[in-house]
């Protein structure tokens, strides 16, 4: 029995350490979703609670240490093996971990641990020398812990006196010094990404191999130094901190983190996010600290009150983390480096009980303990200190911030796009819309403000709107629409967990516009919940940049999942469809919302209902870390929403659920120069599939797909699927502006005008005025011979277009040809503008006209070439 426990203990601990890695925040059961956020703060944690939660842990493990000191083995390779054991089981921690723990609170995750920890003492009972396997040991170690076996009741386990009080604080301090340094470097090796959930078990494997490499190569012959010198080494792990920020410095920029990436295995900037790109990264900037750490893991004999010290030290380390950055921010050094020196500063200080201890009394080298000590701390703080602040180097065009700072949250930032828009970031995720993404952003406010007002009764007070995110200007104007075609007065306030620094974003993202101030975060927390707000909005997070070497493509990564809202509070919290949500509890109902399946947003709605809904079902089994590493990030969306689609179709009998799964299973990677609807596939059998199961009226995920097909069906002039397809669906649902002009398109391929207009006509009578089906109907207007009606439709387009010369060209010889008075004059200012155009000066000459061309244009809205456009 006593073997079997010895043999069970090592494993039971590693499963218990890899819990408390979870409960930390430094892994995430499956998904990423923060454990310690709330609604108002979004897809991030709570800084302080996610502080004390990280703490908590910390101090459950010292707990557990000091109670059962036998389940951490005694010798060095012992020591390296029980960590290679750890790293494995942080690699498949996802399949193996409950999906219900997604779902879990940080208190809910702590009691999981306790109860884990209860289970644990008993099984390890008497198992006071646990090994993970039978490794000879230094005999006068081997006879001391047979010895201390034996009298059951000895103090210490190996050998070493118990430490004084002065020497017990040392290392607490030590302890709070190495969590600050080791969480400095992590903190900014965490920007070298796409926040996903793998990358982050992955650098975790990587710290604990370089940690167990440490143990097993420099363990046994430092095995016998003094205590003294046992006492240096958490400042060496400091200074290894800050070596390894250093060399994060060299590869902040594009050219020299290519060439890295090129020595390691020929490797490029695809590689980031990877396996090997991950694991390079983090093995280069994590060596020199995870060796000492190894080290000082080896030779801390005193397996109780050191390291439950140690222990302890850490979780004041972690609890203290949010107030050091408040107090480093307005500092002039850089951040992480000052963190690190921070660290270093408390190391150092740990160690000079026992340096002074050895100095006074220790016996031979032991009196030497102080100069070592001297020099490591003057080496770290005379080391180079470079500003690590990584902008996503792997883009193909560098960033360069207007504004950058260092917070609690993270590493804020204004930045621009390449059209020049500002766009605020955190940790490299984009918090507010880039011009491409203002549509779809718009479109799910709308939604969110669409399902409140289905919950709205006659009667009810104004419909009050708390934003949770950064209010912009788009945002703004996308609200004032909604209410001015609305019965319901709503008002609208918002929040952000960065208000602190609101004074500095706030003028570089709005400029010239002044938008209505911020509520404070602390009054909208405290408001929250108590029936002020009828709901709460959490717009969607755009995740990083995903490097793409290819003309068209510039994927994003999905941003870190939000924390699922209570039912107590009205709320919709917005997530992207392309996230890894398929093992993640999300509730019970989603809302869609977007303008198109590629960005599609599925929202977690609480305490509101309405038809339309989605059913959320249960959630799968998450994947292996390995495996989702070894798919290509711009892959990894693709896979994502095909397998979210696939629960959501599990979860009922919804045809269109389970034919829009089938849809997104047939999605692969093709020609990166292909506009995005290029990109898409599209089959007949799907079509049909989807056109059956879809009924009137439609909801708000058909629409957002049948606009999306309508659009696919066009820009790839799929003429045969197009007839096949979307009479019948016409039939059942009456008009759909996108799906007839689908329809018209594929006559006017066929060069059928007649027909073409027939469907567009009426479109345009009713006041749609979308410009590429304009430009379409007027085309074929021309070909009928309606030449006043052409004219009123391009000038139409240029009401949307203003600039637009194509269309303005196009006015003006359809006006000719109808005789409209003006066009003369109107020709004779275009050719002034461009002298060179000959069709328009042919149109000018006396005699018969040249015959109208019946060759249809299937690009409408592009530049021609002609130095105008700019549309």
């Amino acid at each position: 029995m006593d073997s079997a426990r010895k043999l069970i203990a090592p494993l039971l601990f590693s499963v218990f350490v890899v819990l408390v890695l979870v409960l930390c925040g430094l892994l995430s059961p499956a998904s990423g979703a923060a454990p310690w956020s709330s609604l108002l703060y979004g897809h991030l944690d709570d800084p302080g609670a996610a502080a004390l939660g990280r703490a908590a842990g910390l101090g459950l493990v010292a707990v557990t240490l000091f109670l059962r000191p036998g389940l951490l083995p005694r010798g060095p390779v012992q020591r390296g093996l029980l960590l290679a054991l750890v790293g494995l089981l942080v690699l498949v921690v996802p399949p193996l971990l409950p999906t219900w723990l997604n779902a879990a609170g940080g208190l809910t995750r702590l009691l999981v641990g306790g109860l884990c920890l209860a289970a644990l003492l008993p099984l390890t009972r008497g198992a006071k020398a646990a090994t993970v396997v039978a490794l000879p040991e230094p005999q006068a170690d081997a006879s001391a812990d047979a010895d201390l076996e034996e009298a059951g009741d000895a103090p210490e386990l190996d050998g070493d006196p118990r430490p004084g009080p002065v020497q017990l604080l040392g290392e607490v301090l030590a302890g709070a010094g190495l969590a600050l340094a080791l969480g400095a470097v992590w903190s900014r090796l965490a920007l070298f990404g796409y926040h996903g959930a793998e990358e982050q078990h992955l650098r975790a494997a990587v710290l604990l191999a370089m940690v167990g490499i440490g143990s097993l190569a420099f363990g046994p012959m430092l095995l016998h130094v003094a205590r003294g010198a046992r006492a240096i080494a958490p400042a060496v792990v400091a200074v290894g901190a800050l070596v390894g920020l250093s060399l994060l410095a060299q590869v902040q920029t594009r050219e020299p983190l290519e060439t890295l990436l090129r020595g390691f295995g020929g490797l490029d900037l695809g590689a980031i996010g990877g396996t090997k790109g991950t694991a390079i990264l983090a093995a280069r900037t994590l060596f020199l600290p995870g060796f000492a750490l190894g080290a000082l893991l080896a030779v801390s004999r005193d397996r109780r009150w050191s390291t439950t010290a140690l222990l302890v030290g850490a979780c004041l380390g972690a609890l203290a983390w949010p107030h050091a950055v408040d107090q480093l921010e307005a500092q002039p050094q850089p951040f992480a480096a000052g963190m690190a020196l921070v660290g270093l500063a408390l190391a150092g200080l740990g160690a000079l009980p026992s340096a002074a201890a050895g100095l006074l009394r220790g016996p031979g080298l032991a009196r030497l303990t102080l100069l070592p000590l001297v020099a490591v701390l003057a080496a770290g703080f005379l080391l180079p200190h470079p500003e690590v602040r990584p902008l996503s180097p792997w883009q193909r065009f560098e960033t360069v911030a207007e504004l950058a700072i260092d917070t609690r949250l993270g590493l804020l930032t204004v930045e621009p796009t390449p059209l020049g828009t500002p766009i605020l970031t955190l940790d490299r995720v984009a918090l507010t819309p880039t011009p491409e993404q203002v549509l779809g952003d718009d479109a799910r406010l709308h939604a969110a403000l669409d399902l409140a007002a289905a919950n709205w009764r006659p009667g009810d007070p104004d419909l009050e709107v708390l934003f949770a995110g950064q209010l912009t200007m788009s945002r703004l104007e996308a609200f004032e629409a909604w209410r001015a075609a609305s019965p319901i007065d709503a008002r609208l306030t918002w929040t952000t967990p960065w208000d602190a620094w609101q004074a500095r974003i706030r003028p570089l993202l709005e400029g010239s516009w002044e938008l209505p101030a911020p509520l404070p975060f602390d009054t909208a927390q405290e408001r929250l919940g108590s029936g002020l707000f009828d709901l709460v909005v959490v717009p969607l997070a755009f995740g990083t940049e995903v490097t793409a070497m290819e003309a068209l493509d510039r994927p994003r990564a999905a941003a870190p999942l939000a924390a699922r809202p209570k039912s107590a509070q009205p709320a919709v919290v917005w997530l992207s469809a392309s996230a890894p949500l398929a093992s993640v509890d999300l509730g019970a109902w989603l809302l869609p919302g977007g303008v198109d399946l590629d960005h599609l947003g599925l929202a977690m709605v609480a305490g509101l209902e309405a038809p339309g809904l989605v059913p959320a079902g249960a959630p799968a089994r998450g994947g292996s870390t390995l495996g989702r590493l070894a798919v290509a990030p711009e892959l990894r969306p693709l896979h994502d929403r095909a397998a979210l689609f696939t629960r959501l179709a599990s979860a009922g009998d919804d045809a269109f659920l389970a034919a829009l799964s089938g849809l997104f299973d047939l999605q692969r990677r093709s020609s990166p120069w292909a506009k995005p609807e290029e990109r898409f596939e599209l089959e007949q059998a799907q079509l049909e599939a989807l056109a059956a199961a879809t009924v009137a009226p439609l909801t708000g995920l058909q629409k957002i797909t049948w606009g999306h097909l309508s659009q696919v069906l066009v820009t790839k002039r799929m003429s045969g699927e197009s007839f096949a397809v979307l009479p019948g669906l016409l039939e059942t649902v009456g008009s759909f502006p996108p799906a007839e002009h689908a329809l018209a398109r594929a006559y006017f391929e066929m060069l059928m005008p007649a027909e073409g207009t027939e469907l567009l006509l009426p479109l345009f009578e009713a006041g749609w005025r979308a410009p590429g089906p304009m430009m379409d109907l007027g085309w074929a207007l021309g070909q009928g011979g309606d030449w006043a009606k052409a004219a009123e439709v391009y000038g139409a387009v240029l009401e949307q277009l203003p600039g637009f010369h194509h269309a303005e060209r196009l006015q003006a010889m359809a006006e000719l040809r109808g005789g409209l008075p003006g066009a003369t004059e109107h020709l004779q200012e275009l050719l002034e503008e461009d002298p060179d155009d000959q069709e328009l000066r042919e149109l000018l000459l006396p005699g018969p006209r040249k015959p109208v061309g019946t060759d249809f244009d299937p690009t409408p809205l592009s530049s021609l070439d002609d130095g105008h456009d700019e549309h």
